[in-house]
């Protein structure tokens, strides 16, 4: 058994109503480097929980379409949450060391060990 994967588990995925982002997970001896994929969300809408080992992540994408008035024939742009749920162990991680940033619509977390 490899010791990093079992810091980190993907649950099983259902259909669901939510966007799922694309995400690039990565562990190193000091920490777990997880980023996101959130093209059109803007900072504001993104939330973070970390409860139970459980860690979910929640981005709301709106889309605004100022002065127009006519009708779409096609629209491929999504809109809709996005969410994507992790778990990590406990043991693996320091909770309190969570941090954050949103660079060209990509979330990036560091968590420490």
């Amino acid at each position: 058994n490899n010791p990093q994967k079992q810091n980190l588990e993907l649950p099983q995925r259902n259909e669901s109503s939510f966007l799922e982002p694309k995400t690039f997970i990565s562990e190193c001896r000091k920490y777990i480097n997880i980023e996101l994929e959130l093209a059109g969300v803007n900072k504001s809408n993104i939330s973070i929980s970390f409860k139970d080992s459980i860690l979910i992540i929640m981005a709301k994408k709106n889309l605004s379409y100022q002065n127009f008035n006519g009708t779409f024939y096609r629209n491929p742009r999504s809109l809709g949450t996005y969410k994507r749920i992790l778990k990590i162990g406990v043991n693996a991680i320091d909770r309190n060391s969570i941090k954050s940033s949103f660079i060209d619509n990509v979330l990036i977390l560091r968590i420490n060990k």
